[in-house]
């Protein structure tokens, strides 16, 4: 069951249906590319509109939401990693980590 999902418009919830958040079922280059090209599209919706709360978007790109981070958020993780912009959407660790469910789902974003 999933609650504390965030509003979705329909163009958004057709993009949420076509991402697998199990980097597993992924097999082939051109399913990694398609699946993260529907991230990013969707992302890119999500944050024009205002669609994530923000103490959601903070969790990301704050640091002092990152208790573990030592100093950086989320984010700033993935740029010192070398990956930064729309990579960071494509990549299985943005996906396969949970990122882009807390995003849309908060904290009780189990998939079953």
């Amino acid at each position: 069951m999933i609650v504390f999902a965030i509003e979705l418009t329909s163009d958004e919830q057709s993009l949420l249906s076509q991402i697998s958040f199990d980097p597993r079922t992924l097999k082939e280059p051109s399913e990694f590319r398609k699946n993260g090209e529907a991230v990013c599209v969707l992302m890119r919706s999500l944050l024009r509109r205002n669609g994530i709360p923000s103490h959601r978007l903070n969790w990301f790109t704050r640091a002092d939401c990152n208790p573990g981070g030592r100093g950086k958020s989320r984010q700033q993780v993935f740029e010192g990693n070398g990956t930064a912009g729309d990579d960071i959407l494509y990549g299985i660790r943005f996906i396969g980590a949970g990122r882009l469910d807390w995003a849309t789902n908060g904290s009780a974003c189990a998939r079953g």
